[in-house]
C-alpha cells in the first residue's frame, strides 16, 4: 500500500498565531466600514474560518441588512473589504505551531501537501522561512486559477499524480477550522480535526470530524491506525 496522502491546513495548524491577526483585520475593517462591534466580527470569523473572504465579507453584510440580499462577491465594497483585509491580515510572518517541527519527522514518509487561503506568493515565503519545503511535496495558496481553497483537490491530485479513487481512499485532511471538515467531507477524504482554544471538538465532529486530535504529536500514531 502506498503511503497516506495529508492535507494540511495552514493558519491554525502549522502557522501559530494567524487566526488571531486573520479575525482581527476581519473586525476591524467592518467596524470601521459599517460600525459592527468588533466582538461581533470577530466572532463571526472564526466560525467560517475557511471560506473564501469575499464570501465572508459578502454574507456578514447582506444577512445584517448593511448590503442588498443579490449583492454579489465581485461588489465594489466587498472587493475593498477584500483588498485591505489581503493587504493587511497577511503582512507578518508567523511563527510555527509549537508542535510542528518536533512532529514533521515521524510525519514524512507520508505525502504531506498544504492547502490554505493565504495568497500564494505569502505561503510560498513563509514555507521557505520556515524550511518546511523539506517536507512537503507542494502547497497551495490563493490563487487565479484556485481563489478558493476548495478548488485546490484536482490539483493536489494532478500534483501528486493519484487517481481519484487513490485520493479518496488514502487521503485525510488535517485541520482546525468547520469548513476543513467539510471540505474533507466534500472531497470524500477523512478529516481530522486539530482541537485549539478557538473551536470545540463537537462542533468538529458535527462539521464532518471522524476524530479530533488535541496536538500533532498524536497524528503519527493515528495515522497509521487510520490507514493499516
Amino acid at each position: 500500500m502506498r503511503s497516506p496522502i495529508l492535507v494540511w491546513d495552514g493558519d491554525g495548524v502549522i502557522f501559530d498565531g494567524t487566526m488571531e491577526i486573520i479575525a482581527r483585520v476581519f473586525a476591524e475593517s467592518l467596524y470601521h466600514r459599517f460600525g459592527i462591534p468588533i466582538e461581533e466580527g470577530s466572532k463571526y470569523m472564526y466560525e467560517t474560518t475557511g471560506m473564501p473572504t469575499a464570501r465572508q465579507y459578502k454574507d456578514i453584510l447582506t444577512s445584517r441588512g448593511y448590503l442588498p440580499q443579490n449583492t454579489t462577491e465581485s461588489h465594489e465594497t466587498i472587493q475593498e473589504l477584500v483588498n485591505y483585509f489581503t493587504n493587511h491580515a497577511y503582512s507578518e510572518m508567523p511563527p510555527l505551531c509549537p508542535d510542528v517541527l518536533p512532529n514533521l519527522p515521524y510525519l514524512e514518509k507520508n505525502r504531506m501537501v498544504i492547502s490554505t487561503n493565504a495568497p500564494q506568493p505569502t505561503l510560498d515565503q513563509r514555507m521557505k522561512y520556515h524550511g518546511l519545503d523539506r517536507y512537503f511535496l507542494n502547497w497551495y495558496g490563493k490563487s487565479k486559477e484556485a481563489p478558493d481553497k476548495r478548488m485546490h483537490k484536482p490539483f493536489i491530485i494532478k500534483d501528486i499524480g493519484v487517481s481519484e479513487d487513490e485520493f479518496r481512499s488514502s487521503g485525510a485532511l488535517v485541520g482546525d477550522g468547520y469548513t476543513d471538515m467539510k471540505i474533507a467531507k466534500e472531497w470524500g477524504i477523512q478529516g481530522i480535526g486539530r482541537k485549539t482554544k478557538d473551536n470545540t471538538e463537537d462542533r468538529l465532529i458535527e462539521s464532518g470530524a471522524i476524530t479530533v486530535i488535541n496536538g500533532l504529536g498524536e497524528l503519527p500514531e493515528l495515522v497509521k491506525r487510520l490507514f493499516s
